[in-house]
């Protein structure tokens, strides 16, 4: 005689649990003929396809005084208080189930194929499924778990909000950002790049919009996006509203004066948290000029920036020029251009441009500012 094998239902386990798994068949004679009666059945799973020595057998059962109706037969291992069926077997590779007739074995063994998502049925009981939300937002009761089928993972939630379960924590979307997948954010784009373990710089990397924590989750300011180049070295980027463009002439004077304000997305706070914890930065800065001076000669500054504090750097402050008259700072009639990278945290980012020394018809002030990096 001989069986076919209807459905095993065996769940792809992520955590070590008694469960139960049902199986069902048929038995059959040699010729087609369906086994009627009583007979004994064994089930016995291993971990390879044909050995059978002790080491190979992960589990066994036998069921008693089984009731065949035109052949068919259900069975449930695992429940035996006795002989709980361990669902961490199912983890660690290929399983294979063996199914005896009286003893007789029936035919070869059978690959068991995991259900999708079964993990999730057996360990997370009535937990919510989600389709949306974001890792790393509060959450409650501790221990909860939730499937987020679009990030698809597995969530849990923990001290720090839903976080990703699992070993290994790579780069996942949320939303229109890029976190760790268990919902934590790194300090700056280069904490992503080069990240500690269990942290790794794999899944959705690359260049493009990443969520920073300067000051860790809790602390200070909210988690807030940002431009991550990564394959220029992990450098965090805060892009203003101007980036790539020119600030047109404007007749503006004095120094007193607001010549351009800069929009950044994130705020003063945020800027200045991720400041604190950065070794390196920088921002570009140029002026086309006509008759229009960078520094003034009666002592004050023509051009001037005000920071993130509130406070103002005038552009001798910043170094411009290297102590001598040179660039715009000749105010000659000749159509110059003057630029620098400004690198002294300090002096950046700038916030809003002030002076400009192009009030006159004969003066030309234009200005070119980059986006604020650092790293």
């Amino acid at each position: 005689m001989r069986t076919l094998l209807l459905a095993a239902v065996l769940p792809g386990i992520a955590f070590a649990a008694d469960v139960e798994v049902v199986h069902q068949g048929r038995v059959l004679d040699t010729d087609g003929t369906a086994i009627e009666g009583t007979h004994t059945l064994g089930l016995t799973l291993f971990n390879d396809a044909t050995l059978s020595d002790p080491t190979n057998e992960l589990h066994a059962e036998q069921f008693f005084n089984v009731s065949l109706g035109d052949g068919y037969y259900s069975l449930r291992m695992g429940a035996d208080s006795g002989n709980r069926l361990d669902s961490g077997l199912f983890a660690t590779g290929a399983v294979y189930l063996a199914v005896t007739v009286d003893g007789l074995a029936m035919g070869p063994r059978e690959l068991i194929h995991h259900v999708p998502l079964a993990a999730y049925a057996t360990t997370a009981g009535s937990a919510p499924v989600v389709s949306t939300g974001t890792i790393g937002t509060p959450c409650s009761p501790l221990g909860a778990l939730a499937f987020d089928s679009t990030l698809d993972i597995l969530k849990v939630c923990s001290s720090t909000g839903w976080s990703a379960t699992g070993g290994i924590k790579t780069i996942v979307v949320d939303g229109t950002s890029r976190t760790f997948s268990d919902g934590t954010h790194a300090t700056t784009c280069d904490g992503y790049l080069n990240p500690a373990s269990p942290y790794t710089y794999a899944g959705v990397t690359g260049d493009g919009t990443y969520t920073i924590d300067p000051d860790g989750f809790g602390n200070g300011v909210d988690p807030f996006a940002v431009h991550c180049d990564m394959a220029g070295g992990g450098w965090t980027v805060l892009e203003h509203n101007l980036v790539g463009l020119t600030i047109p002439n404007k007749s503006v004077e004095t120094p007193a004066e607001v010549y351009q304000v800069l929009t950044y997305p994130q705020s003063n706070a945020q800027i200045i948290a991720l400041q604190a914890i950065v070794s390196q930065t920088s921002q570009y800065f140029r002026k086309d000029c006509r008759d229009s001076l960078i520094n003034s000669d009666y002592g004050g500054s023509y051009t001037r920036f005000k920071v993130p504090d509130g406070s103002f750097v005038n552009s001798t402050q910043a170094l411009w020029g290297g102590g001598s008259r040179r660039d715009c700072d000749l105010n000659d009639s000749v159509n110059r251009s003057a630029q620098i990278t400004f690198s002294d945290t300090a002096n950046i980012p700038i916030m809003e441009l002030w002076g400009g020394d192009s009030g006159a018809a004969s003066e030309v002030s234009t200005f070119e500012i980059g986006a604020f990096r650092a790293r």
